[in-house]
């Protein structure tokens, strides 16, 4: 039997809610540039920068050890909303599934 349900939580920003948005649906890349100590690297293997259902990979930092992940994002202009879904990593080691939903909002990322 395996846990399931939502984290919630709710972050508020210095900067617009486009501004972010647009980094983490059109820039990713540039992510481990602004927190090279977190994120080591940034792929894209299918799709395009800011279109749905490309697949990325990361090098992260986590627990002091470079990790590897996969994930799909879906991405819904209207909402301002991005749904990492990993497929494929560290993250798939833990969990039997897990998505990550950023939503921007006035001067909150949720």
């Amino acid at each position: 039997m395996g846990l399931k349900g939502k984290l919630f939580s709710q972050i508020e920003m210095k900067c617009s809610r486009h501004l972010l948005y647009e980094h983490f649906k059109s820039n990713p890349h540039k992510t481990s540039v602004k927190s090279p100590d977190k994120i080591t690297n940034s792929t894209i293997h299918e799709g395009q920068l800011g279109k749905a259902n490309s697949v990325v990979s990361w090098n992260i930092i986590l627990g002091g050890k470079e990790r590897h992940i996969k994930q799909v994002l879906h991405i819904d202009d209207e909402k301002t909303s991005i749904t990492f879904n990993f497929n494929e990593g560290y993250m798939n080691e833990l969990y039997k599934s897990m998505a990550l939903t950023l939503t921007a909002e006035e001067n909150f990322i949720t």
